[in-house]
């Protein structure tokens, strides 16, 4: 048994030995252009991260950061050469993207024992940093990347696969949001014409210190977790996801919120003037308000109003809790 595992003992020492990342180089890229408030900004990535932030000025400018991964230089050296970002300006739009990335990846026996390509899956990663006027109609897609973008007013529209969103210090804005896996965290919007769209299948979406005309989530396996939300109009829905939710509702309010298997914690003024109607249909519903909680088959109810009813609260969870806590 000792002479049949030492041979192989000895191969794997050898492949680890050549597996070595001896090619790992990066190249930087950097451009000014003249851009007009309100003009249209578009990044379509691949692998890497966006950072785009708004500033004073009639300009974009742009960092173009590559980086590669190989086992040696001179294979590093020829990606880097292949890989290209097309750049088309006028002063009222800015169009950036990748051009023909699958064609670089390369893939041989060494990568499987290679710990670096464990950690970056592909070859190559290009990152974007962006500083361009703070009024805009924003377009961004990624594959895996993060991506931020700060100090804006106006249109964003957002597609992401996998990766982290933050958004933070908008105003007066329109946010569109597509995110296959990861998380979301909305900081410090304002504005009584700013909306909020998003659709997630995995992460986590946060929401701190913001105030919408209109917010609608939709997630298929995310928590929600918000935090002093100011809103007129308000949907929230998940399947198998929690809602911890802290709202204050401008006049005419109206809040749909609706799970299948996940618990709702819903925070409210103490104050709150609203018509409640909560349906827990397999689950119990406990409330800090005076309201009258009705069994019903297997679940409760509510359908009670605290006040005038200035506010519309509707709640139904197929297989949870529903609670109200005052702040």
């Amino acid at each position: 048994m000792k002479f049949k595992l030492l041979p192989i003992l000895a191969v794997c020492q050898l492949l680890f030995a050549q597996s070595g990342f001896g090619g790992k180089i990066s190249k930087v890229e950097e451009h000014t252009f003249k851009l007009k408030p309100g003009a249209r900004v578009t990044v379509i990535g691949d692998d890497g991260q966006v950072l785009i932030k708004g500033w004073d000025k009639d300009e974009a400018y742009v960092k173009i950061t590559k980086r590669v991964w190989e086992r040696d230089k001179r294979r590093a050296e020829e990606i880097m050469e292949e890989l290209e970002v097309e750049i088309d300006h006028r002063e009222n739009r800015l169009f950036i993207r990748e051009v023909d990335l699958g064609r670089h990846r390369r893939s041989d026996f060494w990568e499987l024992f290679d710990p670096d390509r464990w950690e970056h899956r592909a070859g190559y990663e290009i990152d974007y940093e962006l500083n361009v006027p703070n009024e805009l109609d924003l377009r961004v897609e990624n594959d895996e990347g993060d991506v931020e973008i700060s100090n804006l007013s106006g249109r964003l529209r957002l597609k992401v696969d996998e990766g982290e969103i933050m958004l933070n210090t908008l105003s007066s804005v329109e946010v569109d949001v597509g995110l296959d896996e990861g998380e979301l965290l909305c900081k410090n919007i304002r504005g009584n014409d700013s909306v909020l769209f998003l659709q997630v299948d995995e992460g986590t979406i946060r929401v701190v210190d913001c105030k919408f005309e209109e917010v609608d989530l939709k997630s298929d396996e995310g928590d929600f977790i918000i935090n002093n939300l100011k809103v007129k109009r308000c949907e929230l829905r998940t399947d198998e996801a929690d809602i911890e939710a802290e709202l204050e509702f401008l006049a005419g309010g109206r809040c749909k919120i609706r799970t299948d298997e996940g618990d709702i914690n819903l925070i409210l003024p103490e104050n709150i003037d609203a018509r409640f109607r909560l349906d827990a249909s397999d689950g119990r519903i406990r409330s800090d308000f005076p309201l009258s909680i009705k069994s019903r088959n297997r679940g409760e109810r509510v359908d009670e109003s605290l006040g005038e009813g200035l506010v519309s609260i509707d709640i139904f969870t197929e297989d949870a809790d529903i609670i109200l806590e005052k702040k």
